[in-house]
C-alpha cells in the first residue's frame, strides 16, 4: 500500500521539475510513495521531462497530462486519482528537504491521524534560507496526537505544512475552484471540518521558494490577477456563510480569520494599483458585495486582521466613501509600503 500521494502541479516547469523530483526519488521508502505529476497544459518540456522520470521510476511516479484548467484542477484530479493513505501537495518550483522527508515518511507509517502538520522553510531563488516556519505555536505539543477542536487555534495552517488523510479529501463535498489562482486557501480550509485529530512534527519538510518574478504571489501578479483573487474571497465567504452554524467554536473562529485575512488582502491589492476611476469603482463594488454576502465578515474583519496596519485603514475609507483613496495610494507609495504578502 502507498503511504503518501505527493501531488505536483506543473505548468511550464521545465526549469524546476528535475530538482523537485530529485528531492523525492532520494527517499529511502520510494516504493511507498505515489508521486503524481499533473501537467496542466504545459507548452514547454515539462511533460517530456516528467515522463522520463516516470519511465525510470514506474512504481512510484506517474504523469497526468491534461488541458490547462488551473491550479485547482490539479488538486481536484490529484484527489480523485490518489493512491496513498495520505495526500500532500508540492508545487513544481519547490522541493522537499530529503533528509527530514525520510523521517516524515517513516512517521506516516504508524500514523492514523486525519491531519499531519510539519514545519517548513522559505528560501530565495538561490535556495538560501530566508525564514523557518513552525506549524505549531507551542513546541511542547509536537509529536502528540491532539484533538482538533480543542487545539486548532494553536496551529498555523498553510499549504506547505498540511498533509491530509486521503479518505477525508475523497469524501469532501467541496471542490477547489478551477481556472483561478490563489485557491490554495480553499484547499487549506475546506477539509478542516472533516478533521477530528492531528499530529505535528518538528520537521521542515517543505522548501518554499519565493522571489520568482512570475509567481502568483508577487505584487505585480496580484494586481494583474486581482479578479481571480476576488473570486476566491467570494468562494470562501460563501463557504463560511453556508457552514458556520454547523462549525464548532474554534473552527468557526479560525475560518472567519482565514476569510477576513483574504478579504483584507483584496482591499490592499486595490490600494497598490495605480489610482484610477476604474480601480476606485472596483473597491467600492467589492466593499458593497462583501457587505451583501456576509455582514458578519464585513463588520468583524478588522478585528480578525490580527493587528495589521492595512486593516485599520479600511473602516476610515468606508466612512468617507473611499474619497481618500488617491491620497492613500500616494502615502503607500511614498513610504514604499507596497508588499501584499
Amino acid at each position: 500500500m502507498k503511504i503518501l500521494t505527493i501531488n505536483i502541479a506543473a505548468y511550464n516547469a521545465e526549469r524546476y521539475i528535475s530538482k523537485c523530483l530529485d528531492s523525492l526519488i532520494k527517499c529511502n521508502d520510494l516504493d511507498l510513495l505515489d508521486i503524481a505529476v499533473v501537467n496542466d497544459g504545459s507548452t514547454d518540456r515539462t511533460s517530456e521531462l516528467a515522463h522520463q522520470y516516470e519511465k525510470n521510476y514506474p512504481n512510484s511516479i506517474r504523469v497526468i497530462d491534461k488541458e490547462d484548467n488551473g491550479y485547482g484542477s490539479t488538486i481536484n484530479i490529484g484527489i480523485k486519482t490518489a493512491k496513498g493513505k495520505y495526500f500532500k501537495t508540492l508545487d513544481s518550483d519547490d522541493y522537499f528537504n530529503t533528509d527530514v522527508f525520510n523521517e516524515f515518511v517513516n512517521n506516516l507509517k504508524q500514523c492514523e491521524c486525519d491531519l499531519v502538520l510539519n514545519d517548513y522553510v522559505i528560501r530565495n531563488p538561490d535556495y538560501n534560507v530566508i525564514e523557518s516556519k513552525r506549524c505549531l505555536k507551542d513546541s511542547e505539543l509536537y509529536n502528540h496526537v491532539l484533538n482538533f477542536e480543542n487545539n486548532l487555534s494553536k496551529t498555523n495552517i498553510t499549504m506547505h505544512c498540511i498533509t491530509y488523510k486521503t479518505s477525508i479529501l475523497k469524501k469532501m463535498i467541496e471542490k477547489i475552484d478551477e481556472n483561478c489562482f490563489y485557491v490554495d486557501v480553499e484547499y487549506n480550509t475546506y477539509p478542516l471540518k472533516y478533521v477530528n485529530n492531528f499530529v505535528s512534527f518538528c520537521l521542515p519538510v517543505y522548501s518554499y521558494i519565493v522571489g520568482y518574478s512570475n509567481q502568483s504571489v508577487s505584487t505585480k501578479s496580484f494586481i494583474k490577477n486581482r479578479k481571480q483573487h476576488e473570486k476566491v474571497v467570494y468562494s470562501l465567504v460563501n463557504y463560511y456563510e453556508q457552514n458556520k452554524d454547523t462549525m464548532n467554536t474554534q473552527l468557526r473562529e479560525i475560518t472567519k480569520y482565514i476569510v477576513s485575512s483574504l478579504a483584507i488582502t483584496q482591499y490592499w491589492i486595490y490600494f497598490v494599483c495605480n489610482p484610477s476611476a476604474e480601480i476606485k469603482a472596483e473597491i467600492i463594488n467589492f466593499d458593497c458585495c462583501l457587505k451583501h454576502n456576509s455582514l458578519e465578515i464585513y463588520s468583524d474583519m478588522i478585528k480578525y486582521g490580527n493587528g495589521q496596519k492595512r486593516a485599520k485603514i479600511i473602516p476610515i475609507l468606508r466612512v468617507i466613501s473611499f474619497h481618500g483613496y488617491v491620497l492613500l495610494f500616494k502615502i503607500i507609495h511614498k513610504f514604499n509600503v507596497i508588499s501584499i504578502t
